[in-house]
């Protein structure tokens, strides 16, 4: 990329040279795909295509990757920074200003469930116990299991915190599992 000079030489050997006579204009970059495509952030990822070059920035959503190594030309190994759960475009930009974009090529997945306790953590075989279900990492339409019952009644109340109530189950102890919207989960024994 950048500017040439232009030569014409003639059959007889004279010529004449335009200085800076044509500019050659950078070949974009192009994006056919990350792999993997999905996951959390600090995962290592390579973004492939084709036309990187050396000093390139990647975005993923909004944000801009903090670690993006030219491997190739066709290829780059990028940290995916941090981002909220869902689709998130990614970009490659070349330090000569020309870029392209993939609409939707990774994926952030929501962080596993963590429980930390059950209050009360136990009651009564017919169900109906309200139960207090404390940890990290849940989000809305998260779904609530005592051992192989699922609980009906679920109510999120913010990323540490789920109310549920007890379904219907045989005596003993038996183990809690919250899964996330998107099959991620996390289990109090």
């Amino acid at each position: 990329p950048g500017l040439a000079d232009v030569t014409v030489r003639n059959p007889d050997g004279a010529s004449a040279t335009l200085s800076q006579g044509f500019r050659y204009l950078p070949v974009p970059p192009t994006i056919s795909g990350i792999t993997p495509a999905e996951g959390e952030p600090g995962r290592l990822v390579l973004v492939k295509g084709a036309n990187f070059r050396q000093g390139a920035s990647v975005l993923i959503g909004a944000n801009v990757a903090a670690s993006a190594a030219l491997l190739d030309p066709q290829t780059l190994q990028v940290m995916i920074p941090p981002g909220p759960p869902g689709p998130a475009d990614v970009t490659v930009r070349n330090a000569d200003g020309t870029e392209a974009s993939l609409p939707g090529g990774f994926r952030y997945l929501a962080a596993a469930p963590v429980l930390t306790a059950a209050s009360p953590n136990r009651g009564p075989a017919t169900g109906g116990q309200l139960v207090t279900l404390s940890g990290d990492n849940f989000v809305a339409g998260a779904t609530v299991s005592f051992g192989t019952v699922k609980a009906q009644q679920v109510n999120y109340v913010n990323a540490q915190t789920l109310q549920v109530t007890t379904p219907p189950s045989g005596t003993g102890t038996v183990a809690v599992t919250v899964p996330n919207p998107g099959g991620r989960s996390g289990s109090l024994t």
